[in-house]
């Protein structure tokens, strides 16, 4: 076992490692891990307590497998403890999909759900079907931006450039962007895409079978501080997801000053309906995919970055996310 910690001001993290050489069936191995867990969460909670004391309260994110930890913790300790969630897996849509965990993950999902004095979400869509799933009210809280890192750049948008940031699993459908793009290239030759995330050869071969390999610049992924600098040279941000919870990407971009072109599933309409400037596309449409990346180029307005920080991103700021957990804790903590 190797335990790392990191302190930054009143801050302490606490990261374990543990080598566990799992053998035998994948539901003994599952077992074994879940025992793992339970036994590495109690001995660095008494380490703890005997070094500064019971904390206030317990605040675990996503329920799977930390809120039944934080569960079981609670009821050692005898503490409140709060669940946030921003899990994809709990999506209808989904895949792989919750609902089809074995029937003990999910009997112990339930309980530790209902359990909590207090649940949250980072978007309405997910508040509203973990609600459904779990018989207990949800709140909204979503994401914050970083507006000291995101935030306008000095440099002037590329008039032919499109950007995608994501991990190219199959839930970002990087495969349809660039089908999309190949058919934007045959009207605009000089378009770009830039596509920042893991090595996917796969993708890089598909990209040249389009006939499009010359026209997209792939780049592995990139600190925060570099990858504003990206955002600010391109005209418009794709998403175009099957599924989300939220969407970071989305009001990190905001913050920069570049609109976005996202697919027209529930938490893209919750973020981009009522900022106009947009573009929310159909799934599985790789035209009006297409049509869209036209019209970005193609549009003289600069997203009004001033505008979108003092006004649709206050929201998603330290402080009224804050504000909002100080809430939802139901205890003042200011």
């Amino acid at each position: 076992m190797l335990v790392e910690k990191r302190v930054e001001g009143h801050l302490t993290e606490t990261i374990v490692y543990v080598h566990l050489g799992l053998k035998g069936p994948k539901i003994w191995q599952k077992w074994q891990q879940w025992k793992a867990m339970q036994r590495v969460m109690f001995e660095q909670t008494n380490l703890l307590e005997k070094t500064v004391g019971k904390p206030l309260l317990i605040h675990a994110h996503v329920a799977i497998y930390a809120g039944l930890l934080a569960h079981q913790l609670a009821l050692h300790w005898q503490l409140p403890y709060y669940i946030s969630e921003h899990w994809t897996e709990y999506l209808p849509e989904a895949q792989p999909n919750f609902r089809k965990a074995n029937p003990w993950l999910r009997w112990q999902w339930r309980k530790s759900m209902r359990a909590a004095d207090n649940r949250s979400a980072v978007s309405s869509y997910l508040a509203e079907t973990l609600r459904d799933m779990c018989g207990k009210p949800v709140l909204r809280i979503p994401n914050v931006v970083d507006t000291s890192i995101f935030a306008p750049q000095a440099t002037t948008a590329d008039r032919t450039r499109l950007i995608h940031i994501s991990t190219f699993s199959h839930q970002k459908q990087p495969l349809q962007i660039l089908q999309a793009f190949a058919q934007l290239l045959a009207d605009k030759p000089k378009a770009l895409l830039v596509m920042i995330g893991p090595e996917r050869p796969a993708l890089k071969a598909a990209a040249t079978m389009l006939g499009i390999g010359h026209a997209v610049q792939w780049q592995t992924e990139v600190p925060q501080q570099q990858l504003v600098h990206e955002m600010a040279q391109s005209k418009a941000l794709i998403l175009y997801s099957a599924f989300e919870t939220f969407g970071c990407v989305v009001i990190e971009a905001w913050a920069t000053g570049i609109p976005v072109i996202a697919s027209d599933i529930p938490p893209m309409r919750e973020l981009l309906n009522n900022r106009p400037g947009n573009w929310l596309v159909p799934l599985n449409n790789t035209a009006a995919l297409a049509a869209a990346m036209s019209e970005a180029l193609a549009s003289k307005k600069k997203v009004n970055p001033s505008g979108f920080m003092q006004l649709d991103l206050a929201e998603f700021s330290f402080e009224n996310v804050a504000e909002a957990f100080y809430k939802f804790y139901g205890i003042n903590m200011l």
